[in-house]
């Protein structure tokens, strides 16, 4: 009787919660979200991590480079969409249990088979492009992910063109972007690995066309060109050879590189237009812009003369008229104060009129110039001008040239003590930059005493310059 009447009393209460739930005027009836205590998935996943390492309840196999791996059907499918077509579409694999994986090696699945049950594996970093094609093909996207990253990370001059290829092959565009980039940017070391040889004609091609290719100087490229060239076999046809060679910048070489070497190669001799629109190129002066990471020899004759960093950046290499860098945006003058004048006066190559230019009275006063990004200049002459002062008064006397790669760190390039050379209104000077080992973005005159007023008179803080010229060998000549 007890039970008989706690059954009525369940079907009772059953019925007023249905009966509540679907009353109209009744609200939503409440949820309850039930949650399991810890981090279940884990827990899941070594559970079958665990069964796969004691052998328990194996449903499949795959047979790979002469080894048999046993697995659970279950867990494949799951993470490969390959897998999981072929164990549940009614194929013969979903019958056999079995699945068989030609041209892949067992050491490369193995690391993907222990991936997939752990959620991490090892693997050589030479075999990161084989895990990744080994992801693609079966379909185990986090997989191809995580192996694409790996490569990204690990690019370097001697895989890059390979890497490239592997991107390609896969369509990865972050990979071949990157790739691409490592190799324009240490384009001697990709140029001598044996993937080079292997491009083919229209990635060489895109290689070489680019203004972004890093080379000491335009030779590398005809060299580059000449090895690959003799690599092919069968050999490249007369078409595609042409259309490389118009992507070398024969005017930028040496005129006599180009007659001793191009002249009697038996790849040029084929291509008869190619080699006079070179020597064309090089009667005319038609010299092609320079590459991005292509160095120019900024020689010193005189003081503000127009073989300047300055002034061959303004003028784009000569190819457009003068107009001040700074004014227009080609390189960014500073001054650590500005009493009279302009900032952008420091950069100016030559005055119409002369001009009053100098910062306020203030102990280690400087002006700068950033040279842009992109580029940085090895220094081994520079040049500074004088402003309106007349005689010898408030000249520089005591100073340094510095160079800096962020405008903020600063080495001393050469050091003034007591130097006397700027005399008169508007006189200029210039001096050897001797021992500079590297290269720099970032260049000022820093005032380390007084000027010609001497210490014991008003405004021997003032830093009195209305010009600077720069000179040696410049990269990145090009850079915005």
């Amino acid at each position: 009787r007890f039970e008989a009447k706690r059954s009525a009393l369940h079907m009772s209460a059953c019925k007023r919660l249905r009966a509540s739930s679907s009353s109209s005027a009744a609200p939503p009836p409440a949820v309850a979200t039930l949650v399991v205590a810890g981090d279940d998935a884990t827990g899941v996943r070594a559970e079958m991590a665990s069964l796969w390492r004691e052998e328990v309840l194996l449903d499949c196999e795959v047979h790979v480079d002469g080894r048999r791996f046993e697995a659970h059907r279950l867990v494949l499918s799951a993470s490969s969409a390959y897998m999981k077509s072929a164990f549940s579409n009614g194929l013969a694999e979903a019958t056999s249990a079995r699945i068989d994986l030609p041209d892949m090696r067992a050491a490369t699945f193995e690391a993907l088979l222990i991936w997939m049950y752990d959620g991490s594996a090892t693997i050589a970093e030479a075999s990161l492009p084989e895990l990744l094609e080994a992801a693609t093909r079966l379909q185990v996207p986090l997989l191809a992910a995580e192996a694409e990253r790996l490569i990204r990370e690990r690019i370097g001059p001697s895989n890059a063109l390979a890497a490239w290829v592997l991107g390609d092959m896969h369509t990865l565009p972050a990979l071949v972007a990157a790739a691409k980039k490592v190799a324009l940017a240490s384009f001697a070391e990709a140029a001598a690995t044996d993937e080079f040889t292997r491009l083919s004609a229209a990635w060489l091609e895109e290689l070489l066309a680019s203004d972004e290719l890093v080379i000491e100087r335009e030779e590398e490229v005809f060299r580059a060109l000449k090895r690959w060239h003799a690599a092919q076999q069968p050999p490249a046809n007369d078409e595609a050879v042409a259309s490389l060679l118009r992507c070398v910048r024969w005017a930028r070489m040496d005129k006599d590189f180009v007659q001793q070497h191009v002249n009697t190669d038996p790849m040029i001799k084929t291509h008869a237009m190619v080699i006079a629109m070179a020597y064309q190129a090089l009667a005319f002066g038609t010299a092609p812009a320079a590459r991005l990471g292509g160095a120019i020899e900024c020689c010193f004759s005189s003081a503000f003369d127009t073989n300047g960093v300055l002034y061959h950046i303004a003028t784009d290499e000569g190819t457009r008229p003068y107009a001040n860098p700074h004014a227009s945006g080609k390189v960014q003058a500073s001054w650590s104060s500005c009493w009279n004048g302009e900032i952008k006066s420091f950069v100016q190559h030559s005055h119409a009129q002369p001009m009053y230019c100098y910062t306020k009275d203030k102990p280690n006063s400087w002006m700068a110039v950033d040279l842009g990004e992109g580029r940085s200049l090895l220094p081994n002459y520079y040049c500074l001008r004088a402003d309106l002062h007349g005689t010898d008064k408030f000249k520089l006397r005591n100073w340094e040239l510095q160079g800096s790669d962020d405008g903020a760190a600063w080495v001393t390039l050469r050091t003034h003590a007591n130097d006397s050379a700027l005399k008169g209104s508007m006189g200029t000077a210039a001096w050897p930059v001797e021992g500079a080992d590297r290269a720099y973005r970032h260049f000022r005159i820093l005032q380390t005493g007084p000027n010609s007023q001497g210490p014991n008179s008003s405004y021997f803080h003032n830093l009195i310059c209305s010009g600077i010229e720069l000179y040696g060998r410049l990269r990145g000549a090009r850079a915005s």
